[in-house]
């Protein structure tokens, strides 16, 4: 007699259709709210929502175009919330009775509208019904691969009858001690100028006024921090007018000339075109926000670290593949292949972090020194072992054991 088939896993299929079904969600989400930390957080919302339907008895059916309504809806519950909290309701209608909320109609149109206008001419003079845009083709768009990982474990963990206990955005980091606090006119446009031109990422949530103005956003530019706001009547602080600047703001850049020309496409000034000077390449701009900027690649020699500090820290392990798939889902690491074989580098960490498949199991140190001929002698002088210098692409680099035979690196930046 044959066993009765068992009943599929709903949890495991969700888990499955999630590589898949992210960048959609995602990119659903993102391209009509056009704001990368709202979209994380719905999409989070999302996910976790369908974490929760498939663990009940009737389970829907687990498609990606399921997993869009329930994103349709997170995002027309948003913004029902925000357009609330605008306009006071929560006040005035705790006493009221109730009454048929007009929103969901209202939204649709709203959303209708921000999408159409986000369409070329062509497309829009091809649409005569303006709720066509929103039955648009999704474009699908990949997420930060850290919050990817963050919202797969969370989302496992749910599956897995546990609770959600790990925030799936990312925890911010402080800000540096000096951080620079704008002024702009139409912080929406800057936002995407800073984006577009200087690779500037979303930080954390930006506040909205109950005007719409926006109050407070922060970007991510390198490991640097640029807020900004609208101004306001209250503090004595308004956008640049005029032609005349009272500071200038210094930001290193991997390519100066590609960065001018990006920002002179999209209506920058250029005071100044790139130019060789002993300090590195440099270049300056005046955005079409007022804001004085000057470009710079630093020359090789140039580095953030002193002597004596760690630059750079090498994990040495048997399987380099186990090694990525293990930190990327505990840290949230993002690699690029390095320069050697089975050789990889750590994205956007400090100190940097590289990792070395092939080797028995270590950690070694690079440490920063301001002349390495120096510094090799005094590891001998110190009863330690120090190799030959060799020039890498990132200076001159050697070998060192100290006198407990633990191996480490001295590298001194050059041009």
């Amino acid at each position: 007699m044959s066993q009765p088939a068992a009943e599929p896993d709903a949890g495991a299929g969700l888990l499955e259709l999630y590589d898949e079904a992210l960048p959609t969600v995602y990119g659903y989400l993102l391209s009509r709210c056009g704001d990368v930390t709202l979209a994380e957080d719905l999409t989070a919302e999302c996910f976790l929502a369908a974490a929760a339907a498939v663990r009940k008895s009737e389970a829907p059916p687990l498609t990606v175009g399921w997993l869009i309504g329930v994103a349709r809806h997170k995002l027309v519950d948003h913004w029902r919330d925000r357009e609330r909290k605008r306009r006071g309701l929560r006040s005035v209608v705790r006493d009221q009775p109730a009454v048929e909320d007009p929103w969901e109609e209202r939204l649709d149109a709203l959303r209708a509208r921000d999408a159409l206008a986000r369409l070329g001419p062509h497309h829009r003079a091809a649409m005569t019904d303006p709720f066509d845009a929103l039955r648009a083709p999704v474009t699908p768009v990949d997420p930060d691969p850290r919050f990817a990982a963050r919202l797969r474990r969370a989302l496992r963990d749910v599956l897995e009858g546990g609770e959600m206990t790990e925030a799936v955005t990312e925890e911010l980091a402080w800000p540096p001690t000096l951080t620079p606090y704008i002024a702009v006119r139409d912080a929406r446009s800057a936002l995407r100028w800073y984006a577009d031109v200087l690779g500037a990422r979303p930080r954390g949530e930006m506040y909205v006024g109950a005007d719409g103005s926006v109050g407070h956003a922060e970007l991510a530019i390198g490991d640097a921090v640029l807020m900004l706001s609208e101004g306001s009547t209250q503090v004595p602080v308004q956008p640049p007018s005029g032609g005349t600047f009272s500071h200038t703001l210094h930001l290193q850049v991997d390519d100066v000339d590609a960065t001018v020309g990006r920002a002179r496409e999209q209506g920058a000034a250029v005071e100044r075109e790139p130019v060789d000077e002993p300090y590195g390449r440099i270049a300056v701009i005046v955005d079409p926000f007022g804001h004085r900027w000057m470009l710079n690649r630093p020359p090789g020699r140039a580095a953030r670290q002193r002597p004596g500090d760690v630059a750079y820290l090498t994990m040495v392990v048997p399987d380099d593949e186990r090694a990525r798939a293990f930190y990327g889902t505990v840290l949230g690491w993002r690699f690029k292949a390095g320069s050697v074989p089975r050789g990889w580098q750590v994205e956007e960490v400090q100190p940097m972090v590289g990792l070395s498949g092939g080797g028995d199991r270590e950690v070694q140190l690079c440490y920063r020194v301001a002349d390495i001929g120096s510094g090799l002698e005094r590891v001998r002088r110190a009863g330690g072992q120090a190799g030959s210098v060799e020039r890498r692409p990132y200076g001159l680099l050697a070998e060192c054991v100290d006198d407990q035979g633990t191996r480490f690196q001295l590298w001194q930046p050059v041009d």
